[in-house]
């Protein structure tokens, strides 16, 4: 677990963005925010009303850098391996660039249990 942005304006305007792309899902951010690499993902529990529990997740990125694996992994991911059991995709929201910054939000599904591990021999 990292810490948030390093600066008070970043950790503002990634809260804004978190705002936003969760008044476009409907959903309710409940619980610990959980910041990624210098607060450049977010990700928080959410609940929405018609597929309860989810989880919103927040990418930041320099606009001239937001695309590649960061920003379509988890599109990419969702219709790339069908039969392997992932986390539903709900939605992906492009938000409003601040002061040259890019957000993506994803939200997924967080009821599924992950897939039990297993040795690759």
């Amino acid at each position: 677990m990292y810490s948030p942005p390093t600066t008070p304006a970043d950790e503002h305007r990634a809260l804004a963005a978190q705002q936003e792309a969760s008044g476009v899902f409907g959903v309710t951010v409940e619980g610990r925010r959980l910041w990624g690499y210098q607060g450049r993902t977010l990700g928080q529990k959410a609940h929405h009303p018609d597929h309860g529990a989810c989880w919103l997740r927040l990418i930041s990125a320099p606009v001239a850098q937001a695309k590649g694996k960061l920003w379509e992994g988890t599109k990419d991911a969702a219709t790339a391996f069908p039969g392997v059991r992932k986390p539903a995709l709900y939605g992906i929201h492009d938000g409003t660039e601040r002061d040259g910054i890019a957000y993506r939000a994803e939200l997924t599904d967080s009821s599924t249990p992950p897939p039990a591990r297993r040795s690759p021999c």
